[in-house]
């Protein structure tokens, strides 16, 4: 095994059954691993979404379906098990196969995570600024100081402000 960057077709691909004999061979090879790239990252991404989905449901008080769940993690199975192939496919130091892998997972980021984007900072946006309106009208209403940094997480998790007492509320008690 040529542990330095080089170039050929000969290469075995995870098996030794699967060994292209033609510079043909290897070029569908390199387009497998193009398509398997980019598998991996669209699954990635899929799996997040569906994790941030699952967390607000989970935050509004509902129960997730098993099925749900098992999908999910079936998921996250395969992608761990995809992410790992792709690294050992790195480790051939194959420069087609180096740049068949890291061109899909570009691909995949050029043309599908604009739409990801805008819909992440959207959400992000919307979350930064319900952050701090409920900031501004905590100020407002606590005129027994500023408020922790915390407070936000708070109003955030549990959807109400603190009870705010002074320590000489806390003695009378």
């Amino acid at each position: 095994m040529k542990m330095y960057f080089h170039f050929g077709y000969a290469e075995y691909i995870l098996f030794s059954g699967l060994v292209p004999q033609s510079p043909q061979q290897f070029i569908c090879s390199c387009a497998v691993l193009f398509i398997l790239s980019s598998s991996h990252q669209f699954l990635k991404h899929t799996l997040e979404i569906r994790q941030g989905a699952w967390l607000k449901k989970i935050q509004k008080g509902k129960r997730s379906d098993i099925k749900e769940e098992l999908m999910c993690a079936t998921l996250k199975f395969i992608e761990i098990i995809l992410g790992l192939c792709l690294m050992l496919l790195l480790m051939t130091f194959n420069v087609g196969i180096i740049f068949s892998i890291l061109l899909g997972g570009c691909t995949w980021h050029i043309i599908f995570q604009p739409f990801v984007s805008e819909e992440k900072k959207s959400k992000k946006n919307k979350l930064r600024m319900s952050g701090i309106n409920e900031l501004a009208t905590s100020r407002r209403e606590s005129p027994t100081g500023p408020p922790s940094p915390l407070l936000s997480v708070y109003t955030e998790r549990l959807g109400k402000l603190p009870s705010r007492t002074s320590t000489a509320d806390r003695i009378e008690l």
